[in-house]
């Protein structure tokens, strides 16, 4: 193997554990707030993407969230359980939406997750959030 290759390798791991640590704390901050709500990450994501949408189909909601189809009928059962969602059924196709309850728990919900997103990202500039944002996307196509 020639030295350039070895040294490649080693970037992209050293790439990849960074990535993972910085996943890994800016989780664990979000996760802590959420733990006070009793709210998964998963279910914060249903949450937001109702809050922003209105009204999605389960299968919107599970191919936007990247999850099967058992994961996001079990994730919504769990929100439906507790009042935050409803879900009406159109022949084959369930619309799922926020309910008062739920919109509520939006609306005080995201601006404490912008703000903690705000302070950890405000040591970039608003260049090298884009040019992160772009990097990320291309890494993930």
């Amino acid at each position: 193997m020639a030295q350039d290759e070895r040294r490649t390798k080693r970037l992209n791991m050293l790439l990849w554990h960074r990535l993972t640590r910085v996943h890994k704390a800016k989780l664990k901050g979000t996760n802590e707030l959420l733990n006070k709500l009793n709210l998964t990450n998963a279910q914060l994501d249903i949450i937001s993407r109702l809050g922003e949408q209105r009204t999605l189909t389960q299968q919107e909601l599970a191919e936007t969230l990247l999850v099967t189809k058992g994961n996001i009928t079990q994730l919504l059962r769990k929100l439906e359980d507790r009042y935050l969602i409803s879900r009406r059924k159109d022949w084959r196709t369930n619309y799922i939406s926020l309910t008062k309850q739920g919109h509520k728990l939006y609306q005080e919900l995201t601006p404490q997750i912008e703000n903690y997103q705000w302070e950890k990202f405000s040591k970039l500039t608003s260049d090298e959030k884009k040019q992160l944002l772009h990097l990320l996307r291309k890494l993930q196509n």
